[in-house]
């Protein structure tokens, strides 16, 4: 087994050159304090604990006679609890030593396999506990524990009480909302999504442009080609087993690629290129060092080596990590 305590001291933290810190608590600056957690295997029969630095007992904690007594009263078992519901947990303690005493409560959501911590270092009961941060089922218990500082007693709930499930939480991580593709291109979607009951999650995918609608599943896939147009993305998240459904939901952009060559029919109209020649798309019509696919992208005009007028070449300004706007130049000349 393992003993697990913390300490807190006063400390004179600089006495001069060749000084260290040492425990004087009627000396020291209560703002100088020091602390640690320390957890160690407890050896049994163990006594007394002592903390030392060089030879010198800086504390000493000894074990009382008899450990803490309490006794839970309430959950005890057989209550039912809603999904987000402040529980008062009520408990008794008396320690037949006169030592103080603090106090930890735990909840299993698994009839006491596992318990997860809700509260330390509590003076006194009750304690106001809110259930929206724990996983809900049918096997809940509360565990107790009372601490003299060296012993600990604890008591836990008599029987299982019911603290309702929760809906999983879910996020569309792409695309962004506004996201904008081209005809021809597959679209990747992703979702992030966590169970507090940790029950296995259904995901479903609806990108609709009415009247059409298409359909893929999986927390991670790859939808379309889609015609152009405005999208909504619609994600459904399902817990079948607590039955519950989550929705989240952004809009994209599909731009009409008549020739996939990667540039956008408005932008070929707008440029004077060919809608229906994908071989434009790597040649250098104004000879600045970028494609037309690249100004596409970097929305620069192809036929004008200096599309913002600041005296630097648009190839030149993407070399240079630049923006395409005369600003740029001004602050960089």
């Amino acid at each position: 087994s393992e003993f697990g305590f913390a300490v807190t001291w006063p400390m004179i933290m600089d006495r001069g050159p060749g000084s260290r810190p040492h425990a004087a608590p009627d000396q020291a600056d209560p703002g100088a304090l020091g602390s640690f957690n320390l957890t160690t295997p407890f050896a049994e029969g163990a006594c007394w604990v002592e903390i030392v630095h060089d030879a010198e007992v800086l504390r000493r904690l000894t074990r009382s006679r008899h450990a803490p007594n309490v006794r839970l009263n309430s959950p005890n078992g057989g209550e039912s609890f809603g999904a987000d519901e402040t529980v008062m947990i009520s408990w008794a303690a008396a320690d037949d030593d006169g030592d103080t005493v603090t106090y930890s409560l735990s909840y299993s959501p698994d009839g006491g396999v596992s318990w997860t911590p809700i509260a330390a270092g509590l003076q006194s009961a009750p304690f106001a506990w809110n259930t929206a941060a724990v996983a809900g089922g049918t096997q809940g218990r509360i565990r107790v524990e009372a601490c003299d500082g060296f012993s600990t007693g604890e008591d836990s709930s008599d029987g299982d009480f019911t603290v309702g499930a929760k809906p999983p939480a879910a996020a569309i991580v792409s695309p962004t909302s506004g996201s904008v593709f081209l005809e021809g291109q597959q679209i990747p979607v992703s979702a992030a999504a966590f169970d507090l009951e940790q029950n296995d999650l259904t995901f479903v995918w609806i990108a609709y442009q009415d009247p059409e609608t298409t359909v893929t599943t999986g927390q991670s896939a790859l939808m379309g080609p889609l015609a152009p147009g405005d999208y909504r993305l619609i994600l459904a998240v399902y817990d079948l087993i607590d039955g519950f459904q989550e929705n989240r939901e952004i809009a994209f952009t599909v731009l009409a690629d008549s020739d996939r060559d990667g540039m956008s029919d408005d932008y070929e109209k707008a440029r004077s290129l060919d809608l229906s020649d994908p071989r434009d798309a790597p040649q250098d019509a104004d000879e600045d060092g970028l494609t037309n696919f690249d100004e596409s992208w970097r929305g620069t005009d192809p036929h004008d080596r200096d599309s913002d007028d600041d005296g630097w070449g648009d190839g030149e300004e993407g070399v240079l990590g630049g923006r395409f706007e005369p600003a740029w130049a001004m602050t960089t000349l």
